[in-house]
């Protein structure tokens, strides 16, 4: 299994991974957190074990935004898979509040984004995602001491996060013990309107309805009952096309997600 450690990458890929293109994705599909995320747009470079508490808490923490790289992301250096995840769930700041290096346009993700969840803090210094990216933040202004007053950090809620969780496919352990402690899962399509809606604003919900389990148990249990009546070399045209069809959709959504988040933040002519 590929490792993941506060020492560095060892995922024994290539450095670099194609640059995803797109915005904001806020459907009630998307991840529950930020490296479900990653697994989602970068699925040829599974994560494994993690170990660094600085990355394990963000690894957890709910996304608000997938993040656009504007350059090839480089994934050879450990703090550049916890830059993306500070991206994914930070708070974004206005062009008048970034640091001079994102007010340059010079950062590898569009936007300045920081995290001020307490431990991060400890980490980071209070570098944004950007500066974190390969340099561990040396040349972010929020951190060196030639911070100018409008370079200040805004006073940011930190969101409620856990220390660990379980996935379908990965696990993250809790450091420095290793022992994994799963929490209960929210399962994508089970988060509400009003989630979306604190989302699109730049907030945390307070809580989420909680899950249908039953419902969703029943319909899976319900679609295994047909596959498995199918034949081998069947199943594998259906999941071609279900591949196929997850695509589309997914493309959809993004195009979808776009022009709700513009009628969210201001006035727009809606169609028929």
């Amino acid at each position: 299994m590929s490792s993941y450690s506060d020492s560095g990458s060892q995922f024994g890929v290539a450095p670099t991974a194609p640059q995803p293109q797109a915005q904001a994705v806020l459907h009630p599909a998307f991840p529950r957190t930020a490296l479900q995320l990653f697994g989602q747009i970068y699925p040829q470079f599974p994560v494994g074990e993690i170990r660094n508490q600085h990355t394990i808490i963000l690894a957890n923490s709910i996304p608000r935004r997938l993040p656009t790289v504007q350059m090839a992301f480089n994934i050879d250096r450990s703090q550049n898979i916890s830059s993306y995840f500070m991206h994914a769930t930070g708070e974004l700041l206005s062009s008048e509040q970034a640091c001079r290096r994102c007010q340059r346009g010079s950062g590898r993700y569009a936007g300045c984004v920081v995290v001020k969840i307490p431990m991060i803090l400890e980490s980071t210094g209070g570098a944004c995602a950007n500066c974190w990216y390969n340099r561990q933040g040396s040349s972010c202004t929020f951190r060196t001491g030639g911070i100018r007053e409008g370079d200040r950090l805004p006073d940011l809620k930190p969101p409620v996060v856990k220390n660990v969780t379980r996935t379908a496919d990965r696990t993250v352990y809790a450091a420095p013990k290793g022992t994994p402690i799963s929490i209960p899962k929210i399962p994508a399509n089970h988060i509400t309107p009003d989630v979306i809606r604190h989302q699109a604003g730049g907030r945390l919900a307070a809580s989420a309805s909680p899950p249908v389990a039953n419902a969703l148990d029943t319909k899976v249990s319900s679609w295994e009952s047909r596959y498995r009546k199918m034949s081998t070399a069947r199943l594998v045209v259906v999941q071609e096309h279900l591949m196929e069809w997850q695509e589309d959709l997914n493309t959809r959504l993004i195009a979808m997600n776009t022009v709700f988040m513009a009628r969210m933040n201001g006035p727009e002519v809606e169609g028929i």
